[in-house]
């Protein structure tokens, strides 16, 4: 089961000039357990990053403005970050402290960050602003702010892969992510991945999950003639098991 077990992997942007420097940023401010990666970290530009960070940018609540863009650019090294793997019991709290790592970074002169596992990038004062939300929920004993801070931070949606789109990111969360047949409209597949999202993040079983049925709009179709949706849930074999996108929770497929 170790093997399959998610992780944070983090893409740093910034200034460093050497290893031993990125190495003492880990040390000082990322949680325990953390690692910088030595294969793929180091000093030099990377002229993939512009491409990387504009296709990962979250399209649901943009937040990467010409600051953030101008940010990648003016980059003259790259950090990637290792979370410990994740067991299930651990994914929010671990989650929340990737978050806190981040924030804690950018402000400390970190230039732009990306979740590596989730295929998300935000922009500088987007990811500030999540960690805060996550803390003042944490703080204030509020479980649906700082459940609500983490799947924006870590969810990506919808991708696709020309027959579904889904969710990415769930599984850094330790719950399953969401798939659904394309719609007319985006907003409504956002919709439906959220409000199942919501759900499995307030705690509701998959079983009883899976009771329900789904109404989602169909074109041409008044309400009263739209059939329910029934809910599944399948394992992932989307990605291999080795893959940073792999959800060993599966998918709750609305069909």
């Amino acid at each position: 089961m170790d093997e399959i077990l998610p992780r944070h992997v983090v893409c740093l942007l910034g200034n460093w000039r050497t290893l031993d420097e990125m190495e003492a940023m880990v040390a000082k401010l990322a949680p325990p357990g953390f690692e910088l990666d030595q294969e793929y970290s180091g000093p030099g530009e990377d002229d993939r990053m512009d491409t990387a960070f504009e296709h990962a940018a979250d399209r649901v609540a943009p937040s990467f403005f010409q600051e953030d863009v101008s940010a990648v650019k003016a980059h003259k090294s790259v950090a990637y970050i290792l979370s410990p793997r994740i067991p299930k019991a651990a994914a929010m709290q671990m989650s929340g402290m990737t978050l806190q790592m981040v924030a804690t970074m950018l402000e400390g002169g970190a230039l732009a960050a990306k979740s590596e596992s989730a295929g998300v990038a935000h922009g500088f004062r987007k990811w500030v602003h999540l960690f805060s939300e996550y803390k003042t929920g944490y703080t204030q004993a509020d479980p649906v702010r700082y459940a609500n801070a983490l799947y924006d931070a870590w969810v990506r949606r919808p991708l696709s892969d020309g027959k579904w789109w889904y969710s990415c990111g769930m599984h850094l969360l330790g719950l399953p992510d969401i798939e659904i047949e394309p719609r007319n409209d985006p907003r409504e597949a956002i919709q439906c991945i959220d409000f199942i999202g919501t759900r499995l993040l307030a705690g509701e079983t998959i079983e009883n999950l899976l009771v329900d049925k789904i109404i989602l709009p169909e074109k041409d179709l008044p309400p009263e003639k739209t059939e329910p949706k029934s809910l599944h849930h399948l394992v992932c074999k989307r990605y291999e098991s080795d893959d940073f996108f792999y959800n060993p929770y599966g998918y709750i497929r609305v069909t």
